[in-house]
């Protein structure tokens, strides 16, 4: 009987605790604002340090935030007048949110309030964030840095990522291969290349995963792992039963 007591204060305590969830609808104009969630294209991820969840399309953006309830852009004056295609991305340091879009200028967004902070990001193409510093694909990659400025190199890719202390880069010139900066001054650069367990074919995607510092690189020949500039694994049709898309990422 203690024990069946004892279970069931245990069941008890989980049930209280229970995590609730929340169904939202698609995009309906019909519906009242709050409800007119907008589906991400260009980014989906967390405030690491607020734990929100972000939204992202061109013409839009929801947040879940962490008591559950949603707030809801919608091209309402907020981010400026948003529409399909203008790349719109959002990086997120200790004190503030960033975005930025094609319309070359990068802002923070306080409090959903948008404030200026660079202009004439031309050619703007990616954004990824470290701490307090910035990454940003425009004409060159550029490290913006909260306390230190702006930085510019002449190397041209088409994405970046950068996670700790190391930074890659997908060259939109050299399609099929992940280049990579000795540090993250963004001065010295060299490319993964010969590594037996390189995968090499068009790319599709590179991403950190969320709890260590491994890199994905997504292609059409499968995903190569990537750790300290070296790649270690892979994963093809070859040596699983289940090979996701191109997509995967």
């Amino acid at each position: 009987m203690k024990h069946l007591l004892s279970i069931l204060l245990l069941f008890f305590s989980f049930a209280s605790n229970a995590q609730t969830w929340k169904s939202v609808p698609r995009i309906d104009t019909t519906l009242t604002p709050i409800y007119r969630f907008k589906k991400p294209w260009n980014q989906f991820e967390f405030n690491p340090y607020t734990n929100n969840l972000w939204f992202i399309s061109d013409n839009g953006v929801s947040i879940m935030e962490t008591d559950g309830n949603f707030k809801v852009i919608q091209d309402n004056g907020e981010l400026g007048n948003l529409m399909t295609g203008i790349k719109l991305t959002f990086a997120f340091t200790p004190n503030r949110v960033y975005y930025a879009s094609w319309y070359e200028s990068l802002w923070a967004f306080d409090n959903y309030v948008s404030v200026p902070i660079l202009s004439g990001l031309v050619s703007y193409s990616d954004m990824s964030f470290n701490e307090d510093t910035l990454y940003i694909v425009a004409s060159g990659l550029k490290k913006y840095t909260e306390n230190g400025g702006l930085e510019t190199t002449n190397i041209y890719q088409s994405k970046v990522v950068a996670k700790d202390s190391f930074l890659y880069f997908h060259d939109v010139g050299s399609s099929n291969q992940v280049g990579y900066y000795y540090d993250t001054n963004v001065l010295d650069f060299s490319y993964i290349t010969s590594d037996p367990l390189y995968l090499w074919g068009p790319l599709n995607d590179i991403k950190f995963s969320n709890q260590t510092d491994t890199l994905f690189i997504a292609g059409e020949n499968g995903i190569s792992l990537a750790y300290n500039y070296f790649t270690v694994a892979n994963i093809t049709p070859s040596n699983t039963t289940n090979m996701p898309s191109s997509n995967v990422l």
